[in-house]
C-alpha cells in the first residue's frame, strides 16, 4: 500500500484469519435437499416436495418446525424423533393458489438433543 507520507510512504498490510468449521459441517446428521424450489408443472400444478434428514451419529434429535409461511405451506415431519442410523421426511405441500410473482421464503427447523440449534431452508415459489 502507498501513500502521498513522505515519512511512511509505503506499508506492509498483512491479514491473517482465523478458519473455523461452520457449525452445521459439525452435526451428526444430514438433510438434503439444502433448498427447495417449486416451479408449475405441465399440469400447471406445484407438486409436493420433501427433504430428508438422516442421522448418523449416536444421539437421537428432536425436530419440530418453528417458521414457515403458513399460509403458502403446509410442512409437517413424518415423526418428530430422528433416532441413531435412521431417516425422517419432512414434507412441503404447496398451497393450491399463489400471487404470480416469484417468492423467496423459508422453512425454520429446530433441532435438538443436549443442545438446540436451528436449521434454515431457503424456499423459492414461482407463482402464476
Amino acid at each position: 500500500m502507498s501513500s502521498n507520507d513522505t515519512v511512511f510512504g509505503f506499508m506492509r498490510l498483512v491479514i491473517t484469519a482465523d478458519v473455523k468449521a461452520r457449525p452445521d459441517s459439525l452435526l451428526d446428521f444430514t438433510y438434503a435437499p439444502y433448498s427447495l424450489q417449486f416451479k408449475k408443472n405441465k399440469a400447471d400444478k406445484l407438486e409436493e416436495m420433501r427433504v430428508q434428514f438422516t442421522n448418523r451419529g449416536q444421539k437421537e434429535y428432536r425436530l419440530k418446525v418453528i417458521d414457515y409461511p403458513a399460509r403458502l405451506l403446509q410442512v409437517r415431519f413424518s415423526r418428530e424423533t430422528l433416532m441413531p442410523g435412521k431417516t425422517v421426511e419432512l414434507r412441503v405441500i404447496p398451497a393450491k393458489a399463489f400471487p404470480p410473482k416469484m417468492l423467496k421464503k423459508s422453512i425454520t427447523v429446530q433441532a435438538g438433543s443436549e443442545k438446540v440449534f436451528r436449521l434454515t431452508i431457503p424456499v423459492t415459489i414461482e407463482g402464476g
